[in-house]
């Protein structure tokens, strides 16, 4: 993949939904063990749950390419107020309201990078060990 830089800034060449490679690429530099940044579990008991929800709606759904820039702005450049986490936290939200309301969970602004990071590469991961085969 060609990363093209721009006044200091990586920029990627823009993709067609089609490009199942570049898409697997993608999703396996930023969800992959090798990413710069490992987010740490928090303590919160039902994280794991959290994370469950999460990456089993991102499954049914297409390729969340917001989501995926938001986990690479948190890993690369430590921004977490970007359009795209703003998004990306908002889509958290509501894959966990549907639960919140039975059970109490919510996810904060400091559990959100961990569940973001799981929940990506669990639901991705898979596609793209998936795909290799």
């Amino acid at each position: 993949m060609v990363i093209i830089l721009a006044q200091g800034q990586a920029r990627l060449p823009k993709i067609g939904a089609s490009d199942s490679a570049a898409v697997r690429s993608i999703v396996e530099d930023v969800t992959s063990d090798k990413s710069p940044l490992q987010f740490e579990r928090p303590a919160k008991s039902e994280i794991d749950s959290m994370v469950e929800d999460v990456s089993s709606s991102l499954m049914r759904s297409e390729h969340d390419y917001d989501m995926i820039d938001c986990l690479s702005d948190l890993e690369y450049f430590q921004r977490p107020n970007t359009a795209a986490c703003n998004y990306a936290y908002a889509k958290v939200e509501l894959i966990l309201s549907k639960i919140t309301d039975v059970v109490g969970w919510g996810v904060t602004r400091d559990e959100f990078p961990y569940v973001l990071q799981r929940g990506l590469k669990d639901a991705y991961g898979a596609e793209v060990s998936k795909g290799a085969n």
